[in-house]
């Protein structure tokens, strides 16, 4: 069977692929490569990188007679404009409701796109040619599962009642995606866009919510905004005690404490009754 002498590297050649290794056996002698919208091909002689080609460049001649004995490793082929999308899920996070005291465990999904920023720093971290996205899902997970459960369990700590979650979606949102814009950064990919989706919560919980055996317990004060609330409170009860005790003068009408004898506005006398 005789071997294709033009390969090219498009996204469609590996649909689905990050970055990808070119078979150099599989091609003919003196074989072209050339580059479409979108893609690079990096040509690597005893692992190092010697030149890229992207769909400006010539083609890329591999004579691969050549290239056994110059020590070609490989041709590598980058998806660098194309998006990839990730969808992850993270389920069983340990959940109090502050209104009813009820245990439960609430989860959550949502999806991460990206872009290929670093190609060699991308194979360096995974340390393989042929990447997916679902290898750099597994890679990320593999560090980043404890990390993304520590944001949402202390977001998630404050809320006063299940009702207020949804609430605090954002800003769970807004935390996850500048920890997945860092954790991707570091292995040469470029966040794009980030989408959370509602709050999950577990069936028997729900069950319990919508069979009615639900009982919002009384919410505790805070001690500081007790002694506030009863400050004001005796505050305002010595207002109107005061208010009670006090004279009018008959001439201006102005209030005076009791037992004045004269106006301090008027002079007028002030004749007890």
């Amino acid at each position: 069977m005789r071997k294709p002498d033009f390969y090219i590297v498009e996204p469609k050649a590996k649909e689905g692929y990050c970055t990808w290794e070119i078979d150099l056996n599989a091609l003919a002698r003196n074989a072209a490569i050339s580059v479409s919208e979108g893609c690079r091909a990096v040509y690597y002689i005893n692992g190092a990188e010697k030149r890229t080609y992207t769909p400006r460049s010539e083609q890329l001649i591999v004579n691969t007679r050549a290239a056994a004995k110059e020590g070609v490793e490989s041709v590598v082929g980058v998806n660098e404009k194309q998006p990839f999308t990730i969808l992850w899920g993270l389920g069983d996070v340990p959940y109090k409701d502050a209104e009813s005291g009820i245990n439960t465990k609430i989860g959550m999904h949502g999806e991460f796109k990206f872009t290929v920023k670093e190609y060699g720093t991308l194979m360096n971290s995974l340390g393989v040619r042929d990447i997916t996205p679902e290898d750099v899902k597994k890679h990320i997970f593999a560090k980043y599962k404890e990390t993304l459960s520590f944001i949402v369990s202390s977001e998630i700590k404050g809320a006063e009642s299940f009702r207020d979650l949804a609430a605090l979606q954002k800003r769970i949102s807004d935390r996850i995606s500048r920890n997945w814009e860092d954790e991707l950064m570091k292995i040469g990919l470029e966040l794009n866009t980030t989408a959370l989706s509602e709050v999950k919560f577990d069936d028997d919980f729900l069950e319990r919510i919508n069979g009615g055996d639900y009982e919002p317990r009384e919410k505790e004060e805070n001690p500081m905004e007790k002694f506030v609330r009863e400050h004001e409170e005796k505050a305002t009860l010595e207002s109107f005690a005061a208010e009670d005790t006090q004279v009018t003068c008959p001439v201006c009408g102005k209030k005076l404490a009791a037992g004045a004898k004269f106006c301090d506005k008027c002079g007028a006398p002030i004749v007890s009754e």
